[in-house]
């Protein structure tokens, strides 16, 4: 994982974790006009030149897993009620 430097409102110097970056652009703690280095940058850049590769540094949730046969079908329920067993 990389480790980002920003500065805050009052241009101190802050560490921000990868997985970080996308929650603190969600809440605007990071706009575009937030300057960010990390390793392999030769110099300080505005995140908005960066918008594109920090919203893909979003957490992805894990897809939901399908339900088992019979278990929670909204369809099965209905279809019990539509053919009239109870």
């Amino acid at each position: 994982m990389k480790t980002w430097h920003s500065t805050d409102q009052q241009n101190r110097p802050k560490q921000v974790s990868e997985e970080a970056i996308g929650p603190l652009v969600n809440s605007s703690e990071i706009v575009p006009q937030t300057r960010l280095w990390t390793e392999c940058m030769q110099d300080w850049v505005p995140a908005g030149d960066l918008m594109l590769q920090l919203s893909q540094n979003k957490p992805r949730a894990a897809p939901t897993p399908p339900l088992p046969p019979g278990e929670g079908s909204v369809l099965g329920g209905l279809g019990n009620l539509l053919d009239g067993d109870s």
